[in-house]
Formats: structure tokens, C-alpha cells, sequence
């Protein structure tokens, strides 16, 4: 199988072989990033740099593809708002937090903005006919990510996921929401290939993926379980909706080997940290203790209750709403009350990602619920270049997928990516970092650009000018 790839991938055109191997060399891009931060304190990350220069590639690429659709001048036209949108954003955070703290910002936008800007190139520039080539892109890189912890635990050099309080592992990677939601939003693209084209007997496809979820629980995170349940249920929902569209298709034995595997990744959670995750959860409610996975958020539940006065509103949220989203509703407030304070403009270009706290220090906060840190980081333009883009491509490819009922084909991988792109939208409000993060965002981007292309009744013919 691997020896036919490569013979494919010989084959391709100079963009779709840059794409395949940028999707097979991201986790060691990822590896290298999280040893230069932790064993280096090397600030500079080399992983946002190689990932934006592709996004660079991808986005000139797509401008020189010659074309007379109007969706393509449309996506143009945005892409060209955009750039002044940025430029505008930018100026005004100089004048009014300074060059460094304008040059994180652009950081962030260059991180935030970089599922919409791929999206927005990547559909013209993939070709129906290379769309298997990728899909096994995409489960080598799984697959490749797992081998990863699994290889870090064996020789006892793991990280820990958790700076305190709890148990799991993120193998060499940096942070445990993360590399949660990549393998989150990849699980179901492995259980297509695994279930649906590996030739192989139940029982083994049984024992890889089985093996494949153990090593995915020992991050310990609640999205780790969720995603795994939630992909095999959905899988059992669809072999029966694909019987019910076509009676005489045979779902006996996929069933049974799905219902295996259900049980299975219900039976690890207790046995993996996760289950010991979950009881100090429990414990939350009766002690309020505060769970401090934030990668991103060092500062403690006392800091950000002097920084603004509002100790009486942050002590006031719920337990419940602390144990849900680990302690995020309380960044929220803090991001809701500099927002309440900003102007007009403020509102409009999104510059209330940093504030003036009461000791007169700039600070920023992360709420780690991706929809509120793209609202808050660049407001309502800014949101509205986003959604729309995103939404946008999504609602089209979604449209054609259910048109006469073709996600329900036999063997069709539609379904398994629209399972990835419900993923993400929900790790993305209980876990962050899906829309915000390059290292997942990019797999998303391309997940529905596949959809795009793959869900297209058209032969999408390529345009592509480059060599």
C-alpha cells in the first residue's frame, strides 16, 4: 500500500506533493517546536514560521490560478478586504499598545486567521482525483502522532500534560488541548480507513484501533474520551441510516465490530488517566478546586481578580460552570468586562485583546473557547471575515453532501469528515485551540476542503498555474 502511494504521489503536481509531505512532517515541526520552548526557552517558534510561510505558498498559489468563476473573484475580493482589514487592525494597536505588543497581536491573527485564509486557497488548488492520496496523508499523520507517545512513554522521556493536580501525557508535544483536538478531529478519518479500506480481519481492525485509543486516552483530557465515543457512535448511527437508504446492503459485521470497539473506549476511560481526571472533577464540587491545564493562561485565579476590581462578579460564577469549562468562564468575564469598557472602534477592529489593568500594565488574556477569542481578539469585522469564509465553505459543502442523499453511500467518506468538522466546532467551545491553533487549524482547513472538492458533483479540473 505505502509503495503504491508513493508511486501516486510521483505523479502529482508540484502544490499537492508540497501539501502531502507538509501534512506528514506537521507533528515533527510540533516535536521540534515543544523541545526548543521547554528544553530551550526558545521563543522564536520554528512552527509558526514554516507554517506561515505555507500559508504564504497556499495563498499565492491560489492567486495565480486563472479562473472566470465568480466564487473565485468573490474569494479573491475578501482575501484583498482582509489584507487592508489586518493592516487597519494593526495600525491601531500600534498606536495604542506599541510595537511589541502589535507584533503579538499580528502573532495571533497570523494563528487565529489561518483556518480561514487556507480554506479560502485550498479548495481551488486540490483535485478530486488526489483526495485518497490525501485522506491516507491525513491517517499516517495520525497514526504518526500516536507513535509519537507511544515511543516518548516507552523510553520514559513523555511530558506531562497537567502542570499539577492531574495525570497524563502529551508524548514530546507542548500542550495537551492541543494535540487532544488534532487526534480528536483525525479519529474519525483513521476509523474510515481502518473499518472501510484496510483488508484485514475484524478482529484485527478491532485490535489496532483499540490499541490506537489507549494510547490517545493517556493524555487524560475530557475531549480524548468524548471524541472517541462520540466518532463510533456516529459511525453505528450511519451503517443504520445506510441500510435503511439501501436494504439490501450488509452492515452485519461492521456493526458488530463498531459495537466492540464502543464498549471498548467506554471500558478504558476508568483504567486511563482519564478516569482519574474525571474524579478529581468530581471532587471540584465539593472543594472548588481549580483545574489549571491553561497552557496559555500562567496567571492565578488571584491575579486576574485584582486586575480590574471585580472580585465580587468572578467570585460569584457558578461551580458548575468552573467544573465544565475548567475555569474559562472566569477569563470570559474578565475579556466581557474589557470589551463593555472599549469604544466603538475598539468594538469594530478587535483591540481589546489587551487592556490597561488597575497598575497600569497591558495584559492579555486567553479564554481558550475559540469562538470567544476570535469575537474578542478582533471584533465584529473581524469575526464576520472569519465566519463568513469559514460558514461559508462549510454550509456549500454540507448542501452538496446531503444532496440525494450521497453521505449515505456505501463507502463514502463524507460523513467521516463531516463527523471531523462536528469535532472540532465542539472541541472548539469546551477545549480550544481547533480555530486558533495552525497545528489543528490546518488539518480543519483541509479536512473541509475536502469536503468541498469530494462533495462536488463537478469534475473539479485543475487551474493550477504553478509547475
Amino acid at each position: 500500500m505505502i509503495k503504491n502511494d508513493i508511486s501516486q504521489f510521483k505523479t502529482l503536481n508540484a502544490y499537492t506533493r508540497i501539501l502531502i509531505v507538509f501534512i506528514l512532517i506537521n507533528p515533527i515541526i510540533d516535536v521540534i517546536t515543544s523541545i526548543g520552548i521547554r528544553e530551550y526557552n526558545i521563543t522564536l517558534s520554528i512552527g509558526i514560521l514554516l507554517k506561515g510561510l505555507f500559508l504564504i505558498y497556499t495563498v499565492i498559489a491560489f492567486l495565480r490560478t486563472s479562473s472566470t468563476s465568480k466564487i473565485d473573484k468573490i474569494a479573491k475580493y475578501i482575501l484583498f478586504a482582509f489584507i487592508i482589514y489586518a493592516a487597519v487592525h494593526s495600525l491601531l494597536s500600534l498606536q495604542s499598545f506599541g510595537f511589541s505588543r502589535t507584533v503579538s497581536g499580528g502573532i495571533t491573527m497570523v494563528k487565529t486567521f489561518y483556518l480561514p485564509l487556507v480554506i479560502l486557497s485550498l479548495y481551488k488548488l486540490i483535485d478530486k482525483k488526489d483526495i485518497t492520496l490525501l485522506t491516507r496523508a491525513l491517517v499516517y499523520s495520525a497514526a504518526f502522532v500516536a507513535s509519537i507517545i507511544a515511543l516518548s512513554m516507552l523510553t520514559g522521556t513523555d511530558y506531562n500534560a497537567y502542570k499539577y493536580g492531574k495525570t497524563g501525557t502529551v508524548g514530546w508535544f507542548f500542550a495537551a488541548n492541543e494535540v487532544s483536538a488534532l487526534l480528536g478531529i483525525l479519529t474519525p478519518i483513521l476509523i474510515y480507513f481502518i473499518l472501510e479500506k484496510l483488508k484485514a480481519n475484524p478482529v484485527v481492525k478491532i485490535m489496532i484501533i483499540s490499541a490506537y485509543t489507549f494510547l490517545y486516552y493517556q493524555i487524560g483530557t475530557k475531549v480524548v474520551a468524548l471524541s472517541v465515543i462520540m466518532t463510533v457512535f456516529y459511525v453505528i448511527v450511519l451503517f443504520i441510516l445506510r441500510k435503511v437508504k439501501d436494504r439490501k446492503l450488509y452492515i452485519l459485521k461492521p456493526v458488530v465490530t463498531l459495537s466492540v470497539l464502543f464498549i471498548v473506549s467506554m471500558g478504558l476511560v476508568p483504567v486511563t488517566p482519564i478516569g482519574i481526571n474525571l474524579n478529581l472533577h468530581n471532587r471540584l464540587i465539593i472543594d472548588r478546586y481549580e483545574d489549571n491545564i491553561d497552557e496559555e493562561n500562567p496567571e492565578s485565579d488571584e491575579d486576574i481578580k485584582n486586575d480590574f476590581g471585580i472580585e465580587e462578579i468572578l467570585d460569584n460564577e457558578e461551580v458548575l460552570m468552573s467544573l465544565v469549562f475548567s475555569g474559562r468562564d472566569e477569563y470570559f468575564t474578565i475579556r466581557k468586562f474589557i470589551y463593555d469598557r472599549a469604544s466603538t472602534t475598539e468594538k469594530l477592529f478587535g483591540l481589546t485583546q489587551f487592556a490597561v489593568t488597575n497598575n497600569n500594565q497591558i495584559k492579555s488574556y486567553i479564554i481558550e473557547i475559540d469562538y470567544f477569542d476570535i469575537f474578542f481578539n478582533f471584533g465584529i469585522i473581524g469575526s464576520i471575515f472569519y465566519w463568513v469564509i469559514v460558514l461559508g465553505s462549510l454550509g456549500y459543502a454540507v448542501r452538496n453532501a446531503f444532496r440525494n442523499w450521497r453521505i449515505f453511500e456505501p463507502s463514502s467518506i463524507l460523513p467521516y469528515y463531516l463527523c471531523s468538522v462536528i469535532l472540532a466546532f465542539g472541541i472548539a467551545m469546551f477545549a480550544g485551540h481547533v480555530f486558533v491553533s495552525p497545528s489543528v487549524s490546518f488539518y480543519l482547513a483541509l479536512i473541509i476542503s475536502i469536503l468541498t472538492v469530494e462533495s462536488n458533483n463537478k469534475n473539479n479540473k485543475k487551474r493550477l498555474s504553478l509547475t
